[in-house]
């Protein structure tokens, strides 16, 4: 019932966030600027309104959480107070007389223009397509995937925003990260420590999670803060789902971006198409399921985009045509032309507070502002564009300075380097060309012919230009789909050390079969999702598009998509593995390809003659791309990434006392992916026991639990393999059950793509901490898999078993350590005699296939450091028990008080070298029990 309340008032207030203050802004402008054709169409005019009310009010947000005041029910007043000042700044309304119902004429959608018989059938039939396509694009997006796990950014990305949203601001304040004593080793234990070499910041909270200052108990989430706050927003609103929702929101404005810039850069029935395609494209839906910011960013690209080519078009510059009724005044035309320069500004700006690769799409406006300036083009709109950039930028400069100069700083490492030493001729080429400006500038009486000149050439010899940026485009994509995969691929590994090519492409790799790891096969592996058809007569069409419709009103994004895929068809700077990589393309390069396709099914229906043959192709095109992309989409539409992750958090959380601070113990990123969402999503106290054996210092971890427990605070360990490297000397550890993160995860393969959907499994010992106990007495046992990890110490996998109803086991790698309980002397440090029993087996039997072992495997085995034996065990068989007596007075090393470290030192394998699978692991013997006594 709560939930539903809950829902209820969210409701309202989020529509009232994306739409009025947009709705505001457009009537109070047409209201003192009438122009009956700035809008083509209602559903053009709703798209504008939720474009301006989605900058704006993400805009508020995210001040707000820069200084720490982010909640809903202070933005709200605040986008309200917004929306009455642009209302009487723009003479919407006016103080007096007041009257209220000047109010409700400043939300109301306006009456639509009048039109012909035949094109207001036409208009109807567009606006019916257009509403069943968003309802199966609202049904395929609206399931997502539910990442709460840590340690992936697109997890990160959910916990910062929620952490926002519970918290108020981006500095997340830990108390308890700043007791922690760095002078006893304390920090070393519970916080990542990072390389100033490499790094800013030197330190970690968790993973994604930098640790700013630690004496003022502030740590700051990574990436850039836009995209989070609008997680953030939601989970104010919806709770944890609505953080959720948030990404299928964007990517469902971000879809309709693309289709209202083709619909004036394209045609109508172009951009339909290319809306349907992007709706079903298989990559469009995980990633509107799939929380990363790139979402945001193509929203802000291609909504900056329509608004330009709107500012530049109604300036009557633009190779778009515009219906401007002739009744319209030059001035009103000026003023909507500098309302979309301001929308196009500050969504372009905005892209800066989304992501660190923004300045893509910034250098074509360089472009564009130098050629305003220098030939003399500049007018009244682009000041508006400009200035409004150049504000959202100074508050980029601001975030920088405050929150982003870690991460950015990190993330262009190498690029610095680069640079820096690439420093005499980039300062000379930087020196001249300021020169050069300035002089172009000062002498512009002089050259004004020269100007004029080059102006009718580019009108004249159109063909020119844009026939050689056909051949420019063509040729690139060509080389890079249908010669470049085919060549020999060069690598060289970290070392500078050549690597042989162990992948070599077939004609069955451009659907997914497997193609070598490199840059070189980018294009090809989108074809794997966009098909081959998508591929050529994408380009196509895109070249079709340069060859006619390519202009000044068009050329911002012409330029932002040479950018981007010049940058990210050469290398997509992320781990290389499928679907995740195809991130990169999400903004701007999958778009304009299908953008392209839509294209050129345009010329099959509108040029080929006759008419209905050139339909029927058309139709065959884009239905043939459409089953390609239902064949591809079955498994992803079907599939929730992370799927029962809410509910499993949750019941962790609520099993978790009140009041209780979290160690986990594991290894390397795994203890990550629970921690993050415990400490930031539920807000219970967790920290992870970072390093490894034998360097983890437990009297200091000894020396934080007795602090915490005399404040008050309930201390749980949660343990998995190899967390036995935790031994709290003056502790001992009571068992409080166990849990297991089983979520589905779409495989991630780096040389195919990927089709299947696997199982993610974290299991969890979870113990309380109490007072020190005596160590268990002889004889004790241990069933390795079931509930073993506090004696497991280092170089164990996950358990295993054969199938569901055999017990558990485990691989050790190449040597694993086991904690035994062993009494000693303590007088002289010797240990006691003794008996071990280990029960072994080579390999896992699989029915039908032969083993893959046909050598004895010889295990040594060490107590201590010291080696007390070595077992044979014979290959292809089942678990055997192997015993070892162990003689007194072996020397006691390392070990705490009343235990012994038994060393398992085994020959390995690993599936990928045996070709059974793509599984790397080292493997080494297979360990079912393990008993000690007298």
């Amino acid at each position: 019932m709560l939930d539903l309340l809950v829902t209820l008032l969210g409701v309202p207030v989020l529509l009232f966030l994306l739409y009025v203050p947009g709705a505001v802004t457009l009537n109070s402008l047409a209201m003192k600027r009438p122009y009956r054709a700035a809008f083509a169409s209602r559903d053009e005019w709703v798209f504008a309104a939720v474009l301006v009310s989605l900058l704006v009010t993400g805009g508020v947000g995210f001040v707000l959480a820069e200084v720490g005041l982010f909640w809903w029910w202070l933005i709200h007043p605040i986008v309200c107070l917004l929306s009455l000042a642009i209302a009487l700044a723009l003479g919407g309304i006016s103080l007096r007389p007041w009257r209220w119902q000047t109010l409700v004429e400043l939300v109301k959608v306006p009456a639509p223009l009048p039109l012909r018989q035949a094109d207001h059938r036409q208009s109807r039939l567009r606006a019916m397509s257009l509403a069943v396509i968003v309802v199966v694009a609202v049904a395929l997006f609206s399931r997502p995937a539910e990442m709460l796990r840590g340690a992936l950014d697109s997890g990160v990305y959910v916990n910062a925003g929620v952490a926002l949203g519970r918290t108020g601001a981006i500095l997340q304040r830990d108390v308890l990260m700043r007791q922690l004593n760095d002078d006893a080793g304390e920090g070393n234990e519970l916080l990542q420590g990072q390389s100033l070499y490499r790094y800013t910041l030197d330190r970690l909270r968790l993973s994604g999670f930098y640790v700013l200052d630690k004496k003022a108990a502030l740590v700051l989430p990574q990436h850039y803060s836009l995209y989070p706050a609008w997680i953030g927003l939601l989970y104010s609103l919806f709770g944890i789902w609505g953080a959720l929702y948030a990404t299928p929101m964007l990517m469902l404005l971000l879809v309709l971006a693309v289709y209202y810039f083709a619909r004036r850069a394209m045609s109508p029935g172009a951009a339909l198409l290319a809306l349907a395609l992007l709706v079903l494209c298989p990559v469009m839906i995980w990633f509107a399921r799939y929380p990363v910011s790139e979402v945001l960013t193509g929203l802000l690209a291609f909504g900056g985009f329509y608004a330009f080519l709107r500012m530049v078009s109604l300036q009557g510059e633009g190779m778009v045509a515009e219906n401007v009724e002739m009744a319209d005044s030059d001035r009103a035309r000026e003023h909507w032309a500098s309302f979309f320069g301001v929308v196009a500004g500050v969504s372009l700006g905005q892209l800066s507070l989304a992501r660190p690769d923004f300045i893509f799409y910034l250098i074509a406006v360089v472009g564009y502002a130098l050629y305003w300036r220098l030939a003399r083009k500049y007018r009244a709109p682009y000041t508006w564009f400009l200035g409004s950039l150049g504000l959202i930028l100074a508050q980029y400069a601001l975030h920088f300075a405050f929150f982003g100069f870690a991460y950015t700083l990190d993330l262009y490492h190498n690029v610095i380097q680069d640079v820096r030493r690439l420093w005499g001729p980039l300062l000379l080429a930087l020196y001249v060309g300021v020169l050069l400006v300035f002089a172009l500038d000062r002498f512009y009486p002089r050259l004004r012919r020269a100007w004029t000149a080059a102006e009718r050439w580019v009108v004249r010899y159109r063909w020119v230009w844009a026939g050689l940026l056909v051949l420019a485009v063509g040729g690139y994509a060509a080389y890079h789909y249908a010669i470049g995969p085919w060549l020999p691929n060069m690598r060289e590994d970290n070392a500078g050390r050549p690597l042989a090519q162990t992948v070599f492409t077939t004609w069955e790799s451009y659907i997914g079969a497997p193609v070598d790891l490199g840059e070189r096969y980018n294009l090809l592996r989108i074809g794997w999702y966009l098909s081959p058809l998508g591929i050529v007569v994408g380009v196509a069409g895109l070249l079709r598009w340069i060859w006619g419709r390519l202009g000044h009103a068009t050329l911002l994004f012409f330029g932002c998509l040479l950018i981007s895929s010049f940058v990210f068809i050469q290398e997509t700077y992320t781990d290389a593995h499928y679907i995740y990589t195809m991130r990169r393309y999400v903004p701007v390069i999958l778009p304009a390809l299908v953008l392209g396709f839509a294209w050129a099914c345009q010329f099959l229906w509108s040029r080929v003659r006759p008419r209905l043959v050139g339909t029927a192709l058309a139709l065959l095109v884009a239905g043939g791309l459409a089953l390609f992309f239902g064949y591809t989409g079955r498994a992803i539409v079907a599939h929730v990434e992370e799927g029962g992750a809410v509910a499993q958090l949750a019941d962790l959380a609520n099993r978790i006392p009140a009041n209780t601070v979290v160690i986990f113990s594991n290894e390397r990123d795994e203890p990550n992916v629970v921690a993050t969402p415990l400490q930031y999503i539920f807000g219970i106290e967790s920290f992870v026991a970072n390093r490894t054996y034998p360097n983890i210092n437990n009297d200091a971890l000894d020396s934080i639990v007795t602090r915490w427990r005399k404040q008050g605070y309930n201390v749980w360990v949660l343990m998995s393999a190899n967390g036995g490297k935790l031994h709290l000397p003056g502790y001992s550890l009571k068992e409080e059950g166990s849990w297991d993160y089983a979520v589905p995860e779409f495989e991630q393969l780096y040389y195919q793509k990927p089709f299947n959907v696997s199982s993610a499994y974290l299991p969890w010992g979870l113990y309380s901490v109490q007072p020190k106990t005596p160590p268990p007495a002889w004889p004790y046992s241990i069933d390795i898999g079931d509930m073993d990890y506090p004696t497991l110490v280092a170089g164990w996998h996950r358990q295993e078993r054969d199938n569901p109803a055999s017990p558990y086991w485990r691989w050790t790698g190449d040597q694993a350590l086991l904690r035994l309980p062993w009494p000693s002397s303590a007088a002289i440090s010797r240990l006691q005699g003794g008996r071990v029993t280990l029960s072994l087996r080579p390999e896992t039997p699989i029915t039908g296939q032969p083993f893959r072992r046909t050598d004895p495997l010889t295990v040594t085995l060490s107590l201590d450091d010291t080696p007390i034996s070595e077992v044979i065990v014979p290959p292809g068989s089942e678990f055997g028990e192997y015993t070892i007596q162990v003689p007194p007075g072996l020397s006691k090393r390392r070990s705490p008080e009343g235990y012994a470290m038994l060393r398992i030192t085994a020959p390995t394998w690993s599936g990928l070298q045996a070709g059974l699978s793509y599984d790397a692991r080292t493997l080494g013997i297979q360990v079912d029990a393990v008993r000690v006594g007298p």
